[in-house]
């Protein structure tokens, strides 16, 4: 069939007539056949003579439609399939044909066409079929040849006979039987304390103090770490307020909190098979890591992440229980880690045991990056203590996103650095405290976190995988200083050198003060506003600096510029009047960062970048230097040397600190007597601060050549064309304070004009400094 009608209609099909006109109609008509007579055909009699049969042929041949007949017919049909009684008649007398001939024609020819396409249909579906049938051999071959990565054995899934299902349903009701009867015998155990059975069941599990028995007894009682999370679905609306102790523990939590524990533990002592050494720490083998944990505790990594684990080790001066009160101590937690923990928008005690071990608490915390340009990471997770010996705890943290939902964000876009929070799935991560008895602590930190890099700007990514922005040596590095600071606090080892003599109360409270504006000076680089209050009014600066001298490419600086008008507030050290904060970030390929920090630091070339003091040269006034710090790290009170002799009433309070991972420089202006206040013993929350300052960070790309899509968000062509072995990201923040009622906007616009240029012309100055060819701003 080649789709048209050739012939005879009655050459290929069958004609079905209705009873009633049978006899008229084979009067007149006779079917066409093509086949010659046979007795085998239904209308063949032997008793036939001769004469019926010649009869009958010419009646047939007689009756046979003509070519014209056919091609109006054909006509016809195209154009209705389905011709009413009027149109059949008109047919009929036009072609010379009775109406039942028409009628049956278009009956015949409807059948035929369906016949025709259905034959049609049915050879394109056997054609799918076919090809269906060869790919599913095609994948069933290629699936024997797989091989499991964990078990080495088929990816084959085999049949599970009857039995075996049987014996694994039963298996999860008597786990779900053992569980409540070790909860009824834990609250009736602690009858005077009544503990709920969830709380319970996790308080003897976390109890690994006991014995080796008791371990094994806990370790037979938990299934395999992975399978749990989804077998108890989380209830609606838990622990959400504040509390002591709540009321329940979900399940879900329950396993996960004791799945997180067994894998921190296993990472704390695999040494050499899922770690590799580098000189920042170690990082961790991931391939190997997702081979040993899959499924993993959190599933599979979403797309669009990026996965980073870092392990590092310390000595850390401290006792233990002072180190995990630290950790677990919202207010303490926040001021050990300034440049690391932003704000911790809840804090809510989901089992409260004893602070030292079993006690769980579920935290939304705002990590930040120091540096405008970067989003703020928001991590929602549940941290448990636990004491594995005498002198042993571990602090483990697991997110918890899917169980309560993504944490609040408040205030993370609503600052310098605004763009969208960068989501955080932490892994079991944490770190293990051993007290060494003799006023230090060995601390091993690991972090294993998955970050959201589609909202980071291409120049962060390498600083993020390298681990100096969120890893491990980061959060160590910390402490490490933090715990130093509190020794400091307590010993008073401090070097002190000035013009008049200084107790040792008032250097602890000048470095308190000083620790009061750094940390001011990093929640206002990363977006928060004086106060905590959030910007009223955010914009962009842009100003073209010239390359300079050696041929170096000239380049445009992006300042990010917020204005917010505060109220008088003692208890925040607030005034009233307008503040104004610009900020940006560049990126200096090839040039390390301590050149850029030394060059900072460096007191004789202040002037070149410092104008506060109109360009006056400064003298170092006080100077306090903790002995086991390494240089360029020490608090300092700067004063002004006038030309004329004249004494200004405003002295520079300064803060230096560095290490591998971030270096700063923070310093604000005070007033003198307001830091002899301080001095004698008068409080320093009432001192008004408005830090300004550096910090400098590593760029991450030791050993990898920039790929042009990390770099998708920086400005400048000259982002693809070098290898940095050593750059360095240089984060500039100036802020001035305009007092009394709020100004005309053309004033204010002339600040922004004024802050603008000098954050500029800071960055120019170091460029020129440290001979950097290329500087590359981030922008929005």
């Amino acid at each position: 069939m080649d789709g048209k009608w050739h012939g005879n209609v009655y050459d290929e099909l069958d004609l079905t007539i209705p009873s009633d006109d049978k006899d008229s109609f084979w009067d007149s008509v006779s079917i066409d056949d093509d086949d010659d007579d046979d007795p085998t055909d239904e209308d063949y009699t032997g008793a036939s003579s001769s004469r019926n049969k010649r009869k009958w042929s010419a009646s047939k041949h007689s009756h046979r439609h003509s070519r014209d007949q056919i091609q109006q017919l054909e006509a016809t049909f195209l154009e209705c399939p389905h011709p009413d009684e009027n149109m059949r008649l008109a047919l009929a007398e036009k072609l010379g044909l009775s109406i039942l001939q028409v009628k049956f024609w278009f009956q015949n020819r409807r059948t035929a066409k369906k016949n025709q396409h259905d034959k049609a249909n049915n050879k394109m579906l056997r054609e799918e079929n076919e090809a269906l049938q060869a790919e599913h051999k095609a994948i069933n071959a290629a699936l024997r040849k797989k091989i499991c990565p964990t078990c080495a054995g088929p990816m084959v899934p085999r049949k599970v006979s009857p039995e075996i299902q049987r014996l694994l349903q039963e298996n999860v009701k008597l786990q779900e039987e053992m569980l409540h009867v070790r909860e009824v015998l834990e609250a009736s155990r602690k009858a005077k304390k009544p503990m709920p059975g969830s709380y319970s069941q996790l308080a003897a599990d976390l109890d690994i103090n006991d014995s080796a028995s008791s371990s094994s007894v806990m370790n037979a009682a938990v299934p395999p770490p992975q399978h749990h999370a989804h077998m108890h679905p989380m209830g609606q609306g838990c622990v959400r307020d504040s509390c002591t102790r709540a009321s329940v523990l979900p399940t879900a939590l329950l396993w996960r909190l004791l799945d997180a524990r067994d894998e921190f533990r296993m990472m704390v002592k695999n040494d050499g098979i899922m770690w590799l050494p580098t000189l920042d720490g170690d990082v961790l083998d991931y391939p190997r890591y997702h081979r040993t944990t899959f499924p993993g505790i959190l599933g599979q990594c979403p797309p669009g992440f990026g996965a980073n684990g870092t392990r590092d080790s310390g000595l850390v001066k401290g006792r233990g229980p002072e180190l995990v009160k630290i950790l677990t101590d919202v207010t303490r937690f926040c001021e050990a880690f300034p440049g690391l923990v932003g704000n911790v928008t809840s804090n809510n005690i989901l089992l409260s045991n004893n602070a030292n071990h079993g006690q769980v608490q579920l935290m939304n915390v705002n990590l930040t990056v120091l540096s405008p340009r970067m989003p703020i990471c928001n991590a929602m997770f549940a941290r448990q203590c636990v004491l594995i010996d005498t002198n042993t705890w571990a602090i483990v943290d697991v997110s918890v996103n899917d169980m309560y939902g993504q944490g609040s964000t408040s205030g993370a876009s609503t600052g310098i650095n605004g763009g969208v929070p960068m989501a955080c799935r932490m892994l079991p991560s944490g770190c293990l405290i051993h007290d060494l008895n003799n006023g230090h602590c060995t601390v091993t930190w690991i972090v294993n976190v998955e970050l959201d890099s589609t909202v980071v700007p291409g120049l962060y990514l390498p600083l993020l995988r390298s681990g100096h922005a969120l890893g491990a040596r980061r959060w160590l590095t910390s402490l490490q200083r933090h715990c130093q600071y509190l020794a400091i606090l307590r010993l008073n080892p401090t070097r002190y050198l000035g013009k008049t003599s200084c107790a040792p109360k008032a250097k602890n409270r000048v470095l308190e003060l000083a620790r009061k504006m750094t940390a001011r000076f990093c929640a206002t680089l990363c977006g928060a506003g004086p106060g905590g209050q959030p910007w009223s009014s955010v914009e962009e600066w842009r100003g073209k600096c010239a390359g300079g001298i050696g041929g170096a490419e000239s380049f445009e600086v992006a300042v990010r510029v917020a204005t917010l008008h505060t109220a008088a507030n003692n208890a925040q050290g607030l005034q009233a009047g307008l503040v104004v904060s610009a900020a940006t970030t560049v990126w200096l390929p090839g040039i390390p960062a301590n050149h850029v920090y030394v060059y900072l630091c460096d007191g004789s070339r202040r002037a070149d970048w410092d104008t506060f003091f109109n360009g006056m040269p400064v003298q170092q006034e006080d100077y306090f230097a903790p002995i086991q710090f390494p240089p360029h790290y020490a608090v300092s009170v700067l004063r002004p040397e006038a030309a004329d002799g004249a004494t200004h009433k405003k002295v520079m309070l300064q803060q230096m600190r560095g290490d591998q991972s971030c270096k700063l420089l923070a310093y604000a202006p005070i007033d003198e007597q307001a830091l002899k206040q301080v001095m004698r013993g008068g409080s320093h929350a009432a001192v008004s601060l408005l830090p300004s300052g550096f910090v400098v960070l590593p760029d991450g790309r030791a050993d990898e050549r920039i790929h042009p899509g990390d770099n998708k968000r920086a400005s400048g062509s000259a982002t693809t064309r070098y290898r940095n072995n050593d750059g360095c990201i240089v984060s500039v923040l100036f802020q001035r304070f305009l007092g009394g009622p709020a100004p005309q906007e053309n004033i204010t616009k002339y600040i922004i004009d004024q802050l603008g240029t000098l954050v500029s012309h800071s960055v120019v100055k170091i460029k020129e400094a440290v001979h950097a060819r290329v500087v590359v701003t981030v922008s929005a």
